[in-house]
């Protein structure tokens, strides 16, 4: 009698996640939400690479990258109207790469206020792509800043805009009954606006916006 042999599969694994997937369960390892079984049960990977996950330390230039940040955003709310004052890129981050001189940011010296947080082996090194990486990130709190800015600006010009029309309709209700309508209305809006006769109604031209109201 022939013996029946039993052949036995080990566990299908996925063979890679991408990078989101694998933040979130570092993400899910520090907060403790589940534990490696749960995770590795979910993602279809094995345990000892959950694990591996979980023995991995963040990148070592995190903590100097983040402090620099935190006193750089400051620096920029505090200069805003001046760097807001360049006209080209390669001025403003002249400008940001003279505040992180001034602080020594990435000097290998006591000078510098966050020398502890600079990696004991990578105390001696130039360190250029960190510095070109929080310069950049830098630069574009700046540029996120500066389109907010503008944003609101243009809000607050279109308001004006509107309550100067409303204005305008209001005063031309109130003396289309009267002889002399035109010069009420320019009175109303002496500074550069001037009000023109046409053969049906007027209109009230802003020097400053050059734009006719009817």
């Amino acid at each position: 009698m022939n013996s029946i042999k039993k052949s036995r599969k080990g566990q299908q694994y996925k063979k890679k996640i991408n990078k989101e997937q694998r933040d979130l369960i570092k993400q899910l390892l520090i907060e403790k939400i589940k534990n490696p079984s749960e995770i590795a049960k979910e993602y279809n990977i094995p345990r000892s690479t959950i694990n591996s996950y979980k023995k991995s330390k963040r990148p070592m230039y995190d903590p100097l990258k983040n402090a620099i940040l935190k006193r750089a955003e400051k620096w920029v709310d505090m200069n805003f109207d001046t760097l807001n004052n360049y006209k080209s890129i390669p001025q403003v981050k002249k400008q940001i790469n003279s505040y992180f001189n001034k602080e020594c940011f990435f000097s290998n010296s006591e000078m510098n206020p966050l020398f502890y947080l600079i990696p004991k082996s990578k105390q001696n090194s130039k360190k250029q792509r960190i510095h070109q990486k929080v310069l950049q990130e830098v630069f574009t709190y700046f540029q996120t800043k500066k389109l907010l800015n503008n944003n609101q600006t243009n809000e607050q010009y279109f308001a004006i805009g509107t309550v100067i029309e409303v204005e305008i309709y209001e005063a031309y209700i109130q003396n289309c009954g009267q002889e002399e309508p035109y010069q009420n209305i320019q009175n109303l809006y002496p500074n550069n606006t001037q009000v023109v006769q046409s053969d049906e109604s007027f209109k009230v031209f802003n020097e400053d916006s050059f734009n006719y109201y009817y």
